[in-house]
């Protein structure tokens, strides 16, 4: 049994109480407390961000990279949305995870791993998109994506297309490890480390301005002042494409551990959410929570 449960408390109760950063704790215990607890979105008014400077732009991109292009974004999602309505008043929708981007407009965001349940008129969709975005010269993107219930060997989640995957399907509202990662131009999309086969959807050609400012979002984006339900952890995003044998390691065969620890280099920042949103990839990115709860596992 974790120290944490058997004495009742996490890492970040330890912390408090001994003077001690949260960081500090987790690399004392290692793995004995790195599956203790996962942030919770409500959906409501949760969120966490993070203003975008030229020192993040230049860990991603280089020297002269553009943002969404050789990118990958990898996370525990945990399921707590619930779908009601019908027609154009289905909701959610959507759910967007992981927001990078403006706060004013859509353009020049990546997007990514995220999931559509349908589209604005409520027709079902049931699809893990990868989506990046600009609009210099006029507003294009690239994205492909993912019919859930094309790949029920995998999703578990039904056959049909409005078999949605929410808190109930598959039943238990189990934890799932995607992965999103882009280069020359094309995403590759990740379930439980499984290889997904993606339809590429519009393909034009991106004009993206790094100059542009940008936030960091989770459980929240911004320029349509949209929040979203979910439980979250382990988030990083990573200068480059990971391979398939990278996301397998990353997913552990479904077991948590300190993604630091993988042998992989590029993670340009790593929120484990154990207590805050502090980054522990070591560039200092931390995450401002607004609302959001620290729930133990």
């Amino acid at each position: 049994m974790a120290i944490a449960k058997i004495n009742g408390v996490n890492q970040h109760t330890i912390a408090k109480y001994s003077g001690t950063t949260n960081e500090t704790i987790t690399k004392l215990l290692g793995s004995i407390i790195w599956a203790n607890a996962f942030l919770v979105f409500d959906g409501v008014d949760d969120k966490a961000q993070f203003t975008i400077d030229s020192a993040f732009i230049t860990a991603l991109c280089g020297a002269s990279g553009k943002i969404g292009d050789n990118i990958s974004f990898t996370f525990w999602l945990k399921p707590t949305w619930t779908t009601s309505g019908s027609g154009s008043g289905f909701a959610p929708k959507n759910v967007f995870p992981v927001y990078l981007g403006r706060t004013d407009s859509v353009w020049d965001s990546v997007r990514a791993p995220y999931y559509q349940l349908t589209n604005s008129g409520g027709t079902a969709q049931n699809k893990i998109w990868g989506d990046v975005r600009s609009s210099t010269g006029g507003n294009n993107k690239k994205n492909d994506s993912v019919a859930v219930h094309s790949y029920n060997s995998i999703f578990a989640c039904g056959t049909s297309s409005d078999d949605y995957w929410d808190s109930a399907n598959p039943s238990g509202g189990a934890w799932v490890f995607l992965a999103a990662t882009r280069a020359e131009g094309k995403w590759s999309l990740y379930w439980n480390a499984n290889a997904l086969t993606e339809a590429d959807v519009t393909d034009n050609t991106l004009n993206t301005d790094n100059s542009l400012a940008r936030v960091l979002s989770i459980g929240y984006t911004p320029q349509n002042d949209t929040y979203w339900p979910m439980g979250i952890r382990d988030v990083s995003i990573w200068k480059g494409a990971l391979e398939a044998e990278n996301i397998t390691t990353l997913y552990n065969s479904g077991k948590f551990f300190d993604h630091r620890t993988a042998g992989l280099t590029g993670q340009v920042v790593y929120y484990p959410f154990h207590a805050d949103g502090a980054d522990f990839s070591g560039n200092a990115d931390n995450l401002t929570v607004t609302g959001g709860t620290i729930t133990s596992i």
